[in-house]
């Protein structure tokens, strides 16, 4: 990340960032930005907070998970404490998914790295194979066309001799 020129305080960028998340466009931003902070470079302020989420995806995926397990965990106390019954038991069913995702998240990343690797290893190798099919291609092509050459200068050889054989026994 660049550092930027002008510094966006951070009660801005936190605000920024939950109107760019909540899905407002970017004219409604930089009218609220104006509205609420006249001082402020609604342009910068806006780039601050595309760097503040982008650094999110920077994260650990267990790190996110995890928190997403402890959110889950604390919806589905408040659920209980409220009495609703049904949806602690759709936030249990999405712990329990979270938590698969969790356990799995490991073995995933390994194998992802796997057939990256191994799809850049099958590309290096598929490389050299195009090139000499198009080098034969090439020479193919150039066969035909020598061969119709070949084929063309032998028929006017052929005419001329004809035509000059027929005149001089005449």
């Amino acid at each position: 990340m660049t550092p930027r020129l002008i510094e966006i305080p951070a009660d801005v960028q936190r605000e920024v960032v939950r109107w760019t998340l909540a899905a407002h466009d970017r004219r409604d931003v930089v009218e609220a930005i104006k509205a609420k902070w006249p001082d402020v470079d609604a342009d910068a302020a806006i780039e601050s907070a595309r760097e503040e989420i982008a650094d999110n995806a920077n994260e650990d995926p267990r790190a996110a998970l995890g928190y997403a397990i402890g959110a889950a965990r604390e919806l589905i106390r408040q659920m209980n404490a409220a009495g609703d019954f049904a949806g602690a038991l759709r936030g249990v069913k999405m712990l329990a998914e979270l938590s698969d995702k969790l356990a799995f998240a490991d073995s995933y990343i390994e194998q992802r790295a796997i057939e990256i690797v191994a799809e850049r290893e099958l590309e290096k190798k598929k490389q050299p194979r195009e090139r000499e099919q198009g080098r034969r291609e090439i020479e193919r092509t150039s066969e035909s066309a020598e061969s119709a050459e070949r084929e063309a200068l032998r028929r006017t050889e052929e005419k001329w001799s004809q035509t000059h054989t027929g005149a001089k026994g005449t």
